[in-house]
């Protein structure tokens, strides 16, 4: 996944992007461990306010997706309701900065299946999808962006990959006493 990123714009700028949020199109991938399903395009919307990725649980089921487990969630109404959690894959075309050619990314999540679209899109990418990624918004310009560039690293570029040494090979300083 290193160095996969896209960047949309929302046009009308800004507005664009304040009124319709950060969309895109998405496939839901059946895992690998799984029997294969047939790929079901969405419109999913970046939510870095959702702790889970969620999806309209009919699409779920019409793809051929088990549950695994529910979970209670606290949604807008204040009060914890069960849903049911599936693992799926979530597939982004991104770009290849090296080749500059386009690439599909799919990375496994837990979702949860809700009983409805919210919000005019099929569901929503959060935080467990997220956290493999940098995500940018820039309202300013009506853009926003996700960048793969550190996902194995769990840095990005300008936060350098120190190696260190430890065990009973590791050097010390010479004013360490060693």
């Amino acid at each position: 996944l290193q160095n996969m990123k896209h960047r949309w714009r929302v046009e009308p700028a800004p507005d664009g992007l304040a009124t319709t949020g950060p969309i895109v199109d998405a496939m839901l991938v059946a895992p690998k461990r799984v029997a294969a399903h047939e790929p079901v395009g969405v419109r999913m919307m970046i939510d870095t306010g959702a702790t889970s990725s969620c999806v309209a649980e009919s699409l779920l089921i019409a793809a051929g997706h088990r549950p695994i487990r529910t979970i209670a969630i606290i949604g807008v109404s204040g009060k914890a309701e069960e849903y049911p959690v599936y693992r799926v894959g979530i597939q982004l075309g991104l770009d290849d900065p090296d080749t500059r050619r386009p690439v599909l990314v799919t990375l496994e999540a837990p979702v949860v299946g809700m009983p409805v679209s919210l919000l005019g899109v099929d569901g929503l990418i959060g935080r467990n999808f997220l956290r493999h990624a940098v995500f940018t918004y820039d309202g300013s310009l009506g853009e926003f962006e996700l960048n793969f560039e550190s996902a194995r690293t769990g840095r990005t570029k300008r936060e350098p990959v120190r190696k260190r040494r430890s065990g009973p090979g590791r050097r010390r300083g010479k004013d360490s006493g060693a």
